[in-house]
């Protein structure tokens, strides 16, 4: 893991998710609408971390919002949760937490009940940089997730005292863009399908590593689109 990841989650140890590292943030940081439509976020929880444009450490905690009626048919705009936090020389700073709903034209503030408003300004950077590594997925990136290490002595005796844990094993997760490419009929059932949506999916590399594969749109959208639905029981 990179050392920022290290020193982020030793204040704010969350295990569900994978840690990201997006490195110091352009000058211009801007909202990209089609990136946040199009890209969902490759882990249900996504700790991204990084340095802003004058150098404070930061912290944006995503988290991908569910379709809430899975019975409407109607088209749902896609919808993020997020949390933010800045590390000054002395002090944090905390975003509420608030939803991102990702409309056609831009993005507005989601309602939720019980929530603290948040500050449209310190919203629009947190957007902002989830946008910015949503957009980075285009190219190969690497996650880190954190797993507790049960066997640890000191771990043992932390929880004795009543005090959290503190020893963490970490798993370097490849992240990978999908290839959506458009190829010519071949012949036979399966040749130059319809556009359709291809699920997120773990890959084994001959090495044993695993690599996560993002979820994306692939076929000829000039044959129609196929969309399929699951239901559970």
């Amino acid at each position: 893991m990179t050392p920022l990841v290290r020193e982020l989650f030793s204040a704010v140890p969350v295990v569900d998710g994978i840690w990201f590292d997006v490195g110091k943030l352009p000058d211009k940081l801007e909202i990209k609408i089609p990136v946040l439509r199009g890209n969902p976020l490759p882990f249900e929880h996504c700790l991204i971390v990084g340095r802003d444009a004058v150098g404070n450490k930061f912290l944006v905690v995503a988290s991908q919002v569910l379709d809430a009626d899975p019975y409407s048919h109607a088209p749902q705009d896609p919808a993020i949760l997020l949390i933010g936090y800045t590390l000054f020389s002395d002090s944090w700073q905390r975003t509420p937490l608030f939803a991102a709903v990702i409309e056609q034209e831009g993005w507005r503030i989601g309602d939720l009940k019980d929530e603290e408003k948040v500050d449209q300004k310190m919203a629009y950077q947190v957007v902002a940089i989830t946008s910015h590594f949503l957009d980075r997925l285009n190219e190969q990136v690497l996650g880190y997730h954190p797993t507790l290490k049960q066997n640890s002595l000191t771990n043992r005796r932390l929880l004795h005292k009543g005090k959290p844990p503190s020893v963490f094993t970490w798993t370097t997760v490849i992240v990978e863009p999908c290839q959506a490419l458009k190829q010519p009929a071949k012949g036979g059932t399966h040749a130059s399908p319809r556009e359709h949506d291809r699920r997120g999916h773990w890959r084994t590399l001959p090495d044993r590593r695993q690599v996560w594969v993002r979820p994306c749109k692939v076929g000829d959208p000039e044959l129609g689109r196929s969309d399929h639905d699951y239901r559970f029981t």
